[in-house]
């Protein structure tokens, strides 16, 4: 019986693609800026912990991190929708990764270093030693199994390697660990490969184990002394990861702003193409060279005092928002909140109904299902448009629910 269920907790992930997900996405692929903020409020821990874990400093993460978000603003149109964002993302993030020069000069440089000083080593700088001398390739198998609840196949989706060449890669980089730690006198016990526990040891640690099949795992390695050693050495590696994962939401803001402020470069006409009749968004385009260049020194105080004007005599408008340099993915989302409203879906309704009744009515879910099953969602517009959505969803007969959020 546990055999069986180790088989298939190997073989299918635990995630999904919501509908909200894939609609995010593609109001980013149509240059949705608040869209692609909410994006990376949702998604930037996971990849930047990725990052950190791989690269093993800040600098070389925030560079990637910077390059994988301005590659997902470009390249949202082909989004591939079998894979949820964060995955879709930290693939992205991955790619960057395994061709970065200056990594691979880094496992190079600290192989030299771990011949030289092997003696003088204890057993902790012995273990980060042999981890940073580790080939990028080996370090990714371990950094992804060890994610939180990533199964194998989840894995498979974010690499396009089969489960089994998964596995495979994962043992194969642990076991070239210890054959580095050998070298510092730190011995590894061998376990049985045909123990199919073990493929669980990763899945246990990074959470993806829960309910019984985590106490039938739990008994078997209380009771399998080679059990036991495998997951500590998993364990020993995890530990090492963990001081990599640390960061603040205000440095990832940051970079954030870092990002933003390099969109419209991602997209910027060239200034050959414009002429004495251009239309006017050709002008505003015109407006933002001019705001953002430095040669052009009077032309920025001329156009900063007529925005001043018409921001007195508006009261300021929402396209202010546009020339902010340092603002948040957080404080986006805030300046462009749409209408919320609150809904609860009959037992019988299936994710595809769902999916498709949100999709129809261009709804974006921000919170839940929450253990009684209630979504909050959000949609661009006016009260009265608001109001025409709540009615359409009290009249569907899969909503047992709906009112607006407070």
């Amino acid at each position: 019986m546990f055999l069986q269920f180790a088989i298939v907790v190997g073989n299918t992930s635990i995630m999904s693609v919501k509908a909200s997900e894939i609609k995010l996405i593609s109001r980013v692929a149509a240059g949705d800026e608040p869209a692609f903020a909410q994006l990376y409020i949702s998604t930037s821990e996971a990849v930047y912990r990725y990052l950190k874990r791989i690269c093993g400093d800040s600098d070389r993460s925030d560079e990637l991190l910077i390059k994988t978000y301005q590659q997902a603003w470009q390249t949202a149109d082909d989004y591939n929708q079998k894979l949820p964002p964060t995955s879709w993302l930290i693939s992205m993030a991955r790619e960057l990764a395994m061709s970065c020069r200056e990594l691979a000069d880094k496992h190079d440089r600290n192989e030299r270093a771990e011949s030289e000083s092997i003696a003088a080593l204890d057993r902790q700088k012995a273990f980060l030693n042999a981890m940073d001398s580790l080939p990028v390739e080996s370090r990714d198998s371990l950094v992804l199994v060890l994610m939180s609840v990533y199964t194998y196949h989840a894995i498979s989706e974010i690499t396009g390697l089969t489960i089994d060449d998964v596995k495979a890669r994962v043992f194969d980089a642990k076991n070239l660990l210890n054959e580095k730690l050998k070298k510092h006198g730190i011995k590894k016990y061998q376990v049985s490969k045909s123990n199919i526990l073990r493929e669980l040891i990763p899945l246990y640690i990074n959470g993806a184990l829960s309910g019984k099949h985590k106490i039938a795992f739990e008994k078997s390695l209380k009771n399998d002394p080679s059990l036991k050693q495998e997951y500590m050495e998993f364990y020993e590696i995890e530990a090492y990861f963990d001081p990599l994962d640390t960061t603040s939401r205000q440095h990832l803001d940051r970079l954030y702003s870092t990002i933003k402020n390099s969109l419209d470069d991602l997209q910027e006409i060239p200034d050959e193409g414009l002429d004495e009749n251009d239309t006017s968004s050709k002008k505003a385009d015109f407006l933002h060279h001019m705001l953002s260049s430095s040669q052009i020194g009077w032309g920025l105080a001329i156009v900063q005092f007529v925005i001043l004007l018409m921001v007195l005599v508006f009261g300021g408008s929402d396209d202010s928002n546009s020339i902010e340099p340092n603002i948040s993915a957080t404080q986006i989302l805030q300046q462009n909140k749409g209408k919320q409203l609150n809904l609860i879906f009959k037992d019988e309704a299936t994710h595809l109904q769902i999916r498709k009744l949100l999709t129809q009515l261009e709804a974006v879910t921000v919170a839940g299902p929450t253990e009684i099953g209630l979504y909050t969602i959000e949609i661009d517009g006016d009260e009265q448009q608001a109001q025409d959505v709540l009615n359409k969803l009290r009249m569907s007969d899969i909503v047992l629910l709906a009112d607006p959020a407070y």
